[in-house]
């Protein structure tokens, strides 16, 4: 009854936190730090999450994602969303780029 009370106020997802389940939600993405994973992936083309790292910290820019499970939440969200696609090589571990589709929008969408 009190938890029914207390949620009535709260937006989507507030009975979760009043129940402690917020600790097993993942937390909102961040659109700038997809937004430069999607400029490392259009300079440097197809990729493994090892490279991946490899470039984030060479260009300085690994101290924006605080760990490596939030580069895999966001490369997961951006091949759910159809951003980013596997290219498979034959014996080759599979390596994410742009998908052609968003990549062609863009370049059209361009002036």
């Amino acid at each position: 009854m009190l938890t029914r009370l207390l949620t009535r106020g709260l937006p989507l997802g507030g009975a979760r936190w009043l129940s402690g389940a917020a600790a097993k939600t993942p937390a909102l993405l961040d659109t700038e730090q997809e937004a430069m994973l999607l400029r490392v992936f259009r300079s440097a083309g197809p990729l493994s999450k090892r490279q991946l790292a490899e470039v984030l910290s060479k260009g300085g820019l690994a101290q924006n994602f605080p760990s490596k499970a939030r580069i895999d939440r966001h490369i997961k969200h951006l091949k759910k969303q159809g951003t980013l696609v596997v290219h498979r090589t034959p014996g080759l571990p599979g390596k994410f780029a742009i998908s052609p589709d968003e990549d062609s929008s863009r370049a059209n969408s361009s002036p």
